[in-house]
């Protein structure tokens, strides 16, 4: 017969004394009411190895049912526990299976020494000097998933079509449910914040061409499209300890999207021209801007345009093209509008924005889905001013009549020359000072309905390459005639 304990931290150390240190030999058998996350315990900390028992069963029973000879059991019963008392005693045994575990896989003599918090000391034996690293859990009150406080927050109208709404209240409130989590350290020490607005760092080209470790400055982090992070401190040694800390729900509806991270914030671009701001280390809202968009605009630009993958971080601004035909900056440190620019009216040529632009030697550089509706004149790529929203170029991805690229579309009237689209975001080589951009098929996609099969109409399902300057287009490299909606517009990725 199995010894209970009051105390569960009590219980599994001994039995995982008795079992030589080796968790892979111990079972615990969690006994309390329903709707304390016994089963949650079960799937994130011991894998299996943990067995739980209803209110109304007894504990002596489920201990017959698992107990095996020779292998230690510790029992914890909850039934008279508050859920405070839970979460509190859930956060201590979260660290010692961390660091019982630990003990197993290598001496104790090599494990680095930690502080009053539990965290790794830095330049610690076992670790590179200045190294980043993971820490264990913290204290208990990290353990409760975080959510924002309830009530609405203040709003105000700043511009015709936009509106930023401030967060009131920075508090959290415990839920139902456990939630078990160590603490990644993020770009900052552990416990550093949001930059104040006053102290706001302003972006610069410098910084997006060669983006400190910790910096998400842009949709793939560097402007030649790697997507690649620098960051070692996750590895796959440790990837297992990672737990979740916070979490938030998002806008309703259609959701690809990246968020730029700079400056301890996290800027997260969502449906239906919904962007905030959060707090990345504790997944409070700092700001959130809803654009007001007319009732009948996806009517026009189609629901694609719904989705939002990326926005721009420049100077002060975070800069974003909208579904109802805008471009704009916000001030990245209040979500208020800075400025905005139309570049079309979405009724008479309507364009679709399902990603939004990339900054490229201070000019905002974007593409778009060009609808059948919006004729030639919508299938275009598009530089502003990142500061001020001055437009300064914009460049067809359909030839008119009598331009370079003409002849290959086989006698088509230009108003049915359609559909070349460039709806993700472009690469930048700084060097070359040269923009590159993939794009869409036409549509119709097979030739023989669009002037012929022997026509290679320009500048389909193409790669181009644009001077940062002009626009012009320097050279181009076609894939494929496309006669299957074979679509060409991803990502470019830049290689030396």
């Amino acid at each position: 017969m199995a010894e209970e304990f009051p105390d569960l931290t009590v219980a599994l150390k001994k039995a995982v004394d008795e079992a030589g240190r080796d968790l892979g030999k111990v079972n615990v058998l969690i006994a309390g009411r329903s709707g304390v996350g016994k089963s949650t315990l079960v799937n994130s900390v011991f894998r299996g190895r943990l067995a739980t028992t209803g209110q109304g069963e007894p504990v002596t029973k489920t201990t017959r049912l698992i107990s095996k000879q020779g292998v230690p059991l510790a029992i914890w019963d909850t039934r008279g526990l508050e859920m405070a008392d839970f979460d509190e005693t859930l956060g201590e045994l979260t660290r010692l299976v961390e660091e019982r575990e630990d003990e197993v896989r290598r001496p104790r003599a090599a494990r680095p020494p930690v502080n009053a918090a539990g965290r790794f000391l830095r330049g610690a034996p076992g670790r590179p000097a200045g190294s980043t690293h993971l820490t264990p859990p913290g204290p208990p009150s990290i353990m409760r998933r975080r959510r924002p406080a309830p009530g609405p927050p203040a709003h105000g109208t700043l511009a015709t079509r936009s509106r930023t709404m401030r967060k009131q209240s920075r508090g959290s409130r415990s839920v139902p449910g456990i939630a078990l989590a160590v603490t990644v350290l993020l770009a900052q020490p552990a416990g550093a914040g949001a930059q104040p607005a006053a102290g706001f760092v302003p972006v610069t080209d410098a910084m997006l061409q060669d983006p400190a470790p910790g910096d998400w400055l842009t949709w793939r982090r560097t402007l030649d499209g790697w997507g690649y992070s620098p960051l070692d401190e996750i590895d796959r040694d440790n990837v297992r300890r990672l737990r979740m800390v916070w979490t938030r729900g998002l806008a309703e509806g259609r959701q690809e999207g990246t968020p730029l991270a700079y400056g301890g914030v996290l800027y997260m671009p969502q449906s239906s021209d919904v962007i905030e701001a959060i707090d990345a280390v504790t997944g409070d809202l700092i700001w959130s801007h809803r654009r007001d968009l007319p009732e009948d605009v996806y009517e026009y630009v189609g629901g694609n345009a719904r989705n939002n993958r990326n926005i721009s971080l420049y100077d002060r601004f975070i800069v974003n093209t909208s579904d109802d035909d805008y471009i704009f900056g916000l001030d990245a440190a209040t979500g208020e509008i800075a400025w905005e620019t139309r570049i079309f009216d979405y009724r008479e040529i309507p364009a679709g924005h399902s990603s939004g632009p990339i900054i490229a030697d201070g000019k905002a550089i974007s593409g778009r889905s060009c609808r059948p509706q919006g004729g030639p004149e919508s299938c275009v790529i598009v530089a502003h001013d990142a500061r001020t929203g001055e437009e300064l170029w914009r460049r067809r991805t359909v030839p008119a009549p009598g331009e370079p690229g003409d002849e290959t579309w086989g006698g088509v009237p230009f108003e049915e020359r359609i559909h070349v689209g460039t709806w993700m975001p472009g690469s930048y080589d700084p060097e070359l000072r040269l923009f590159y951009q993939g794009t869409s098929v036409t549509s119709p996609a097979p030739k023989f309905m669009l002037g012929g099969v022997d026509n290679t109409h320009l500048y389909h399902n193409s790669t181009l390459a644009l001077d940062v300057d002009t626009g012009e287009i320097r050279w181009h490299y076609q894939h494929l005639n496309d006669h299957w909606d074979l679509d060409h517009p991803f990502e470019r990725i830049l290689v030396d």
